[in-house]
């Protein structure tokens, strides 16, 4: 069965300037990149592993590596192509079988590394069409305005354990066939398996104080 897994790097964070490739772990000197790269050779080969980008940096990232690369032109590298369009672009250029199975692993989740573990359960749940990595919440959501969304205030204000659970989606892992994604323009489909992450695992980097506190838990024993 074929497997390979994609990468999508942008080089003009918005919120993070060069957040995918400026030094994350020093002791290693590794960016997020490099870190996602070395994550990834656990399990997939060198030649299974794609980072589709427009950067050069990335370019020459996977020239370091060894590690295949899909160049996206710069109309789909901005924040304002809407994303479906942008799923498909890089999924037809990388011209694998349409029953491929294929991995998205987003760099700016760098404490998850359980590639294998989500490849398998993607193929070990046929009545499943795709996987998604998310974090179980039990926790009390407002909306805007301050109307409850998931529990009754006042007299009927519930305990948190007994909150039904809502699960955020992490970004550190998408799992599907190449032939359903680009069916659906998506990443995952109406049926997907949840894989639940820790809390460690779910940390996402999207702003310079996520950055810089999770360069602070590198090192750190079960992290």
């Amino acid at each position: 069965m074929n497997k390979i897994c994609i990468i999508p790097v942008r080089e003009g964070s918005q919120r993070v300037k060069l957040k995918n490739f400026r030094v994350f772990d020093e002791a290693k000197n590794q960016s997020l990149l490099d870190r996602k790269i070395e994550q990834l050779t656990e399990f997939y080969t060198n030649s299974e592993i794609i980072i589709s980008s427009s950067s050069n940096m990335a370019y020459e990232t996977a020239k370091k590596h060894s590690v295949k690369f899909s160049e996206r032109i710069e109309n789909y590298s901005n924040s304002t192509t809407p994303w479906p369009a942008v799923v498909n672009h890089i999924l037809t250029n990388i011209n694998s079988p349409p029953e491929t199975i294929v991995t998205w692993a987003l760099c700016t989740s760098p404490f998850f590394s359980r590639y294998q573990e989500a490849y398998n359960s993607f193929v070990s749940n046929d009545s499943k069409d795709s996987l998604i990595s998310v974090y179980k919440r039990r926790t009390f959501f407002l909306k805007e305005d301050g109307t409850p969304i998931n529990f009754n205030p006042s007299f009927w204000h519930p305990y948190s354990q007994k909150l039904e659970p809502y699960y955020e989606i992490t970004g550190a892992c998408f799992i599907a066939t190449l032939n359903d994604m680009l069916k659906w323009s998506y990443w995952f489909g109406p049926n997907p398996y949840l894989l639940e992450t820790d809390y460690f695992e779910s940390l996402d980097i999207d702003e310079m104080a996520d950055f810089n506190a999770s360069t602070k838990l590198l090192g750190i024993d079960n992290v």
